[in-house]
């Protein structure tokens, strides 16, 4: 950064610190009596109808602008911990990765598709950048949970995220702007500016820039990473000829360009060193033979499983450990000509914070997207409404570095070869051939165009109806490409025979996949959806509603896979030939669904309370199937997701209404919940069955006039049910302990062999018998597995490991407890300034991260507290807010994801929770 606007931003923060400080102790504090009020409550839109919150038979939390900014709920990220049972759990390439009430997104696939649906002013986008943007100019926001499918439409089988923007007015100009400044050189801004165009337009625009530095240092160059510079802004203009007729168009865009991962998140390596085992078969790899070491790396599965000996993730020097990387395809295949001296990450420096990383290139992150929706209200009489409402959505995103293939990185040059000539093009980013070096790039875009149509009644009488239909098409395309110098140089080298000619850009030009890993996925949905709700005021008091949805889903899937070329000379693409897809048609799949709900409300007069309602509902939710890639699970898609869900609860106005409570408890019946599990340089996704129950708790109090506490409370219990799928291989405990099994990593991931007979192998190559290199890949090796019977007596070989059943484990990422409460005062002094001191605490359960449930991958509970201090001078339009967020975590891990299978090592990403901010806002009206 130019070193001037560097200096520049750090004194207008401190700026604003001195001006914080200098106001604060200025007012001379007169407290103001005061007594009595009650609670505002929110008008919101959860079944496509303006209604009081507390009068919406619907499980939904919302947030008004007022909300967001006094309780710092600042992106998307935040609302997963002020929401009863809902998380977040960071997703792959910045999208946002929601979980409410268990269900979410926890695959790994191009075909896959969210289990909550995120919408802006009630239309689906499907590449939200909900996860990274903050919010700006916002009227609220809705959060809710539980099947929304009839009204909302696909992938909302665990309810729906709705931001609604603050739309532009006729009555009168105004304008606002905040300005922000804190702790990693933070500075942000966003406002808006609302201007009326005489009597039947108005014209509303907003925009917000963000950017503070690194909270992670790379120690490979001294840099930090995983910095944000992004800025989004948005256009409105209204059109409102009469009462009876309003039309919208609003343009919006989201841009950035920083050292993030892509991933939204501090991200890091979580490996315990796998040296290799120190006996096999009852031969011993210690004993000072010296071909021990060398067996031993081959045998090695990178970072330690449990057949290795377990690690928990917490144990000293596991996050940011350094992976063997023999245990590596790459790293393996230079031990085996020679030009790798052993593992290739031996000499990497120790990393002494959870905030450093490794990596030979810094992260990168290049994002466009752009939002384009026309929204039309026209009451053709006085009862019915026909309601209109077009998006257009456009991402792109290129991300790459670092935050691609997350492990320490060496640098290295591989060993002198005689007549080598190393003055080879460089494959990427200044990366001679002849250094080790890897690395990740992505290339994903998509667009996606919405059409919905409604018609709505507001009839005097007892019936009313929301009847109408939608289209969705969706085309997105998803390019993965993985290099790895080793393979490079082996493949490209005439010294190894190969020969394939040399890609100098492989990013934008690969297509042959002779010598690194590239997979281009074009995938295409057509949508297409009619739906309705009958609403019937059976008595004054009661209300039956009931809803159906038909919906038909087509995709196609067509995927190129170069993991069947890799390090070949034949088969595939040749170089500059293009992508030849398999199958060559793509793969084809219809889904169709009838889902609905049923809902009966009663609104009963008791004595204790003001207000009351009672509601139980029954819903069915729909999430369509995909395909697994044509090249390791042939022609088998996976299938679509159901939930049947069961529901009751109850919303109450208590003491004068100063008093929230509000209760809910539900049962789901989960089928086909989809799930992703590594297989060789590839994933295949399987469906499995699960139970879901849970509770809760809303409520706010405000026991006299200025003091407000609030609470929310979730408690959720996941258990996974027998069935087909039930049984399934644990790559991190692939032999489940049975006696003389034995794991071995394979070309296409492990096999499972007879570990006295692989003894007997062993002793082979350590007598000199066999080469050690009759151990690089013992699975697919015939004359091993038939001449030395390494298979005899297991049945499970092929397999790649023991199955194991998974029924009555629960639901990773899923946390059993999430907590928020908050306590806020309110002190009037003389001259009318406002202060308030705000604070709030924030619980989440500890989660499993596989569904093997394995405790070594098992992330703890953890609790955090913000603190805010505001001051208002409403007669000014202004405010002022000093933070302290994130207290009591630092550097606390916060989830576990898998970087892949054997094949890379058996390596984790790590998820670290930013560290503890600080700073202060100002915010002026006009």
């Amino acid at each position: 950064m130019d070193e001037g606007i560097g200096e520049a931003k750090v004194n207008i923060r401190n700026a604003l610190l001195l001006t914080a400080a200098g106001m604060l102790g200025q007012i001379a504090p007169v407290l103001a009596q005061s007594a009595g009020g009650g609670i505002e409550t929110v008008v919101v839109t959860a079944e496509r109808r303006s209604e009081d919150l507390q009068n919406t038979p619907v499980a939904v939390s919302a947030f008004t602008s007022s909300d967001l900014g006094a309780q710092r709920i600042v992106t998307g990220v935040d609302l997963a911990t002020v929401v009863p049972n809902m998380s977040f759990q960071t997703g792959l390439f910045g999208k946002p990765n929601f979980a409410i009430r268990g269900i979410g997104y926890q695959l790994i696939t191009a075909t896959g598709e969210p289990g909550v649906a995120i919408h802006e002013n009630g239309a689906p986008v499907s590449d939200s950048r909900l996860a990274e943007a903050d919010f700006y100019d916002v009227e609220r926001v809705e959060v809710l949970r539980g099947p929304q499918g009839t009204l909302y439409g696909r992938n909302a089988t665990g309810g729906v995220v709705n931001v609604i923007t603050a739309k532009p007015t006729m009555d009168e100009f105004s304008a606002e702007a905040t300005v922000e400044g804190g702790s990693y050189d933070t500075f942000k801004t966003k406002g808006y500016v609302n201007l009326p165009l005489g009597d039947m337009f108005a014209l509303r625009v907003a925009g917000d820039f963000t950017r503070h530095d690194g909270y992670q240092y790379n120690v490979f160059n001294g840099h930090d990473v995983n910095g944000i510079n992004l800025w989004s802004g948005r256009a409105t203009l209204s059109f409102e000829p009469s009462d009876k007729f309003h039309a919208s168009v609003m343009f919006e865009e989201f841009a950035e360009d920083d050292s993030s991962s892509g991933d939204a998140g501090n991200i890091t390596n979580a490996c315990h060193t796998d040296p290799g085992p120190t006996m096999v078969g009852g031969v011993s790899l210690t004993d000072g033979n010296p071909n021990n070491t060398l067996i031993r790396n081959y045998l090695s599965f990178g970072c330690t499983t449990l057949q290795s000996g377990h690690a928990s993730i917490y144990d000293p020097g596991v996050i940011g450990g350094i992976l063997n990387g023999v245990g590596t395809f790459g790293n393996r295949i230079g031990v085996v000509a020679g030009f790798a001296p052993g593992n290739l990450f031996a000499l990497n420096p120790g990393l002494k914070s959870h905030y450093d990383v490794n990596f030979d290139e810094d992260p990168s992150d290049h994002t466009r997207n752009q939002l384009i929706q026309a929204n039309v209200e026209w009451n053709i009489t006085n009862d019915l409404q026909v309601v209109s409402l077009t998006t257009y959505d456009r991402d792109h995103s290129q991300n790459g570095g670092g935050g691609g293939q997350i492990s320490p990185r060496a640098n290295i040059p591989f060993l002198p070869y005689p007549g080598m000539p190393f003055s080879v093009p460089q494959i990427a980013n200044g990366a001679p051939l002849s250094y080790y070096t890897e690395g990740n790039y992505d290339n994903l875009s998509s667009q996606e165009i919405s059409e919905e149509l409604r018609l709505v009644s507001s009839f005097a009488g007892p019936v009313n109806f929301s009847v109408g239909g939608i289209y969705l098409h969706n085309r997105r395309q998803d390019n993965v490409f993985i290099f790895d110098n080793a393979d490079a140089f082996y493949g490209t080298s005439p010294l190894f025979g190969l020969n394939l000619p040399i890609d100098n850009n492989p990013p934008s030009r690969s297509d042959g996949g002779h010598y690194y890993y590239q997979s281009v996925n074009p995938v295409t949905l057509d949508s297409t959806a009619a739906f309705g709700e009958v609403y019937w005021d059976a008595t004054d008091n009661i209300r039956l509603t009931g809803g159906l949805r038909y919906t038909d889903d087509r995709k196609n899937f067509a995927n190129n896979d170069s993991a069947a070329n890799l390090l070949s000379p034949t088969g595939g693409t040749s170089y500059g030939q293009g992508y030849v897809f398999n199958p060559p048609g793509g793969q084809v799949a219809d889904y169709r669904a009838l889902t609905g709900r049923f809902n009966v409300d009663w609104r009963p007069t008791v004595d204790f309370t003001d207000a009351t309602l009672l509601y139980a509902s029954y819903s069915r939710g729909y999430k369509s199937g995909g395909f697994n890639p044509p090249n390791i699970v042939p022609e088998s898609p996976y299938a679509p997701e159901y939930v049947d869900a069961y529901e009751i609860g109850t919303k109450n106005e208590l003491l004068d209404h100063t008093l929230i409570l509000n209760l809910t408890g539900f049962f789901y019946n989960y089928k086909g919940y989809q799930f992703t599990q590594a297989a060789g340089f590839g994933t295949v996704t399987s469906n499995v069955d699960a139970h879901i129950f849970g509770t809760e708790f809303e409520s706010k109090w405000s026991p006299v006039t200025d003091l407000l506490f609030n609470a929310q409370i979730g408690y959720l219990n996941t258990e996974i049910q027998n069935g087909p799928n039930a049984n399934s291989i644990d790559s991190y405990n692939p032999t489940q302990g049975i006696p003389n099994f034995y794991a071995v990593k394979s070309l296409s991931g492990m096999c499972v062999v007879n570990a006295t007979n692989f003894g007997g192998v062993l002793n082979l190559v350590k007598a000199g018998v066999l080469p050690s290199s009759a151990l690089f890949d013992v699975c697919d090796t015939p004359a091993l597995t038939t001449g030395f019977g390494l298979f005899n007596g297991v049945p499970a070989a092929d397999q790649g490991g023991v199955p194991v059943s998974i029924a009555g484990n629960r639901l990773p990422n899923v946390p059993d407890l999430t907590v928020a409460l908050g306590a806020q005062y309110t002190f009037h002094f003389d001259g009318s300034w406002d202060l308030t001191p705000r604070a709030d605490y924030r619980y989440r359960g500890g989660i499993y991260t596989d569904l093997f449930n394995n405790k070594d991958l098992r992330v703890r509970p953890y609790d955090t507290v913000n603190l805010t201090l505001s001051l208002d001078k409403p007669d000014w339009g202004f405010s002022m807010m000093v933070y302290a967020q994130n207290l009591g975590v630092n550097g606390t891990i916060v989830g576990l994801r898998s970087a892949g299978g054997a094949i890379t090592g058996s390596e984790n990403y790590a998820y670290i929770s930013d560290p503890p901010l600080y700073g202060v806002t100002l915010t002026k009206h006009f």
